[in-house]
């Protein structure tokens, strides 16, 4: 009984000093402000440092990656892949999402996200780990101490660009039809940085699959996209995938989103003092968030959400 009781006592405690952090782009950590070209986006995007620590920026406790690559090029959709700062409201602009603006509104700051999967697969170096786009966790004050948080949501909004190849309009992706999808896979980040590619979710921006045609979705709207299953995690890591693909060239869909509302909790904020979550399904699942993640019991097991057995 003793036991049972500081069991609760623990987890009362954590639920107490859960510190919630929610993406605020109009407070960077660093660089200490961001300044807008007069396009929308951050005058920095695609700018070369001295040191590659410097290609980076930081908002509260999420570092994301901004990776330089094509410095001579006065094309600034060669010189840079991963994520930047927009708060673009012009149509058919590079870096306007659909939304025209972040989720506080129209003109307000947005993440504007630029995958690669050249990159992603081809750099040598693995200077930017599986993907070019992904976010660390860090403590807020401190730059560079990692830190792990339970993520929660974020928001996934279309970029005009891609809704035009999804309709067929754009220069070289063809018209999306019964059965594509263009989604994000949103993988977890493990203790050394690097994606944990057996725990992942995924936020779709255009989903066709169903044979239902009303059934169609493309995320003109800000799209929230639960994290939580994904557990304790040191970040995020991004990869867009589209059903739209050429033998020679790759995927001809535009990589671009924007992303928003990131927010991430200190601890297994949704404990309550039982140890069980209000999740149960017809099948007697139950699933418990913890402060390792979430466990899944079934059968008077309990397993990972990725399967494995706990005990």
């Amino acid at each position: 009984m003793k036991k049972f009781t500081l069991f609760i006592l623990t987890l009362v405690s954590l639920t107490a000093k859960a510190e919630v952090y929610t993406l605020d782009l109009n407070s960077p950590t660093y660089p200490e402000e961001i300044i807008y070209s007069e396009d929308g986006m951050w005058n920095q995007t695609g700018v070369a440092h001295a040191s590659n620590m410097d290609n980076f920026f930081k908002f509260q406790v999420f570092n994301f990656s901004h990776n330089v690559h094509n410095v001579y090029s006065t094309n600034v959709r060669e010189q840079w892949t991963g994520f930047t700062v927009c708060k673009s409201t012009y149509q058919n602009d590079y870096c306007a999402n659909y939304a025209q603006g972040g989720l506080a509104g129209t003109d307000s700051p947005y993440i504007w996200a630029k995958y690669s999967h050249y990159w992603h697969y081809e750099d040598n170096n693995n200077r930017y780990g599986t993907s070019t786009n992904y976010i660390r966790f860090e403590s807020e004050s401190v730059r560079w101490d990692r830190k792990h948080y339970y993520p929660k949501h974020l928001y996934l909004n279309i970029s005009q660009e891609a809704y035009k190849d999804i309709m067929g309009e754009g220069f070289v992706a063809r018209a999306f039809a019964q059965g594509d999808e263009l989604k994000v896979k949103i993988c977890a980040l493990d203790s050394t940085g690097f994606p944990d590619t057996t725990n992942y979710v995924y936020g779709y921006l255009a989903d066709f699959r169903s044979e239902n045609s009303s059934e169609w979705t493309i995320a003109t709207d800000w799209v929230k996209v639960d994290l939580t299953s994904l557990g304790k995690c040191y970040g995020l890591s991004f990869e867009v995938i589209s059903t739209d693909i050429d033998p020679d060239f790759g995927m001809l869909t535009s990589t671009l989103f924007a992303l928003d509302g990131l927010t991430v909790v200190t601890t297994a904020e949704e404990l309550i003092t039982t140890g069980i979550s209000s999740t149960r399904t017809n099948d007697q699942t139950e699933k418990v968030l913890t402060p390792e993640g979430i466990w899944i019991i079934r059968g008077g097991k309990t397993y990972s959400v990725t399967g494995n057995l706990i005990k």
